[in-house]
């Protein structure tokens, strides 16, 4: 990259960093290279970026997305109006459709998501609801980051029901100090019951 392109980077990068700390979420589409490269700006810092699957059954991995470093993927394909200049009925003419595919089409989905999100949580902070959307992908592999899926699979329903103040490190904090405190409990009970055996064998 030359250094003007560098300049650009750098000042976009600086400007979605304050952005981001004046609660903005910045999405955007990963590109449609079919590399592991993301396009700009879903390659810099704070940037959900957004790669594509097929709108299939499957929704596997669509093929001309970029990946390596996505945030989640949502689906790439839609139906838009078209105009078929084959036809002489008017009416049929511009009632045809065509199928488009592309990131393009997968960010808007993430983007909408977020916009019912902060309607629903208005005071929820861009970091939280990064983590909502994360924690509430649907996972397509077996580990909890994929180079392709990133985190998931946009899911809106499990997304919405995510609550901004959610601290999952917390939970798992506070459970175990719980069982730990259980188990401290159990072994002084434990140590009661045999220094008083033992003293009634003594007597």
């Amino acid at each position: 990259m030359h250094e003007g392109a560098n300049g650009i980077k750098n000042y976009l990068g600086t400007y979605i960093d304050e952005l981001t700390k004046n609660g903005t979420v910045v999405v955007a589409s990963s590109g449609n290279d079919a590399t592991d490269q993301l396009a700009y700006p879903a390659a810099l810092d704070n940037v959900i970026a957004v790669g594509a699957v097929a709108s299939t059954p499957l929704q596997r991995f669509a093929s001309y997305s970029n990946y390596g470093y996505n945030t989640v993927v949502a689906p790439g394909t839609v139906y838009v109006p078209s105009t078929d200049y084959s036809k002489t009925d008017e009416l049929e003419r511009y009632s045809a459709y065509s199928i488009v595919s592309g990131t393009s089409f997968s960010a808007p989905l993430v983007a909408a998501s977020i916009g019912l999100y902060r309607s629903l949580y208005p005071n929820a902070s861009a970091e939280e609801i990064r983590n909502a959307l994360i924690n509430s992908a649907t996972k397509v592999t077996t580990a909890n980051y994929d180079e392709k899926y990133g985190y998931g699979k946009l899911s809106v329903q499990n997304f919405l029901g995510v609550e901004p103040n959610a601290n999952y490190s917390l939970v798992i904090f506070v459970v175990i100090f719980a069982i730990v405190l259980l188990l401290l409990f159990v072994v002084a009970a434990i140590i009661i019951l045999l220094k008083r055996r033992s003293s009634k064998l003594n007597n």
